[in-house]
C-alpha cells in the first residue's frame, strides 16, 4: 500500500493524469459550446414560428 501511495506522487502518475484531465476538460467545453449553439438556434426557430402569421390562422372562428 505504501508503494502505491508513493507511485501516486510520482511524475509517472501525475503527468498522464494531467494530460487525460486536460483532454476531458477540452471535450466537455467543446460539447457545452456545441449544445449552447444548438439551443440558441432552437430558440430562434421557436421565435420565428411563434411570430409567423400562417394563412388561415384565424379563419376558423365559431
Amino acid at each position: 500500500a505504501q508503494n502505491f501511495l508513493y507511485f501516486l506522487g510520482t511524475q509517472a502518475f501525475t503527468v498522464p493524469l494531467l494530460i487525460l484531465s486536460s483532454i476531458l476538460m477540452m471535450y466537455t467545453v467543446a460539447l457545452a459550446n456545441c449544445y449552447g449553439r444548438l439551443i440558441s438556434e432552437l430558440k430562434r426557430q421557436i421565435e420565428t414560428v411563434s411570430q409567423a402569421d400562417f394563412p388561415g390562422k384565424g379563419s376558423m372562428r365559431l
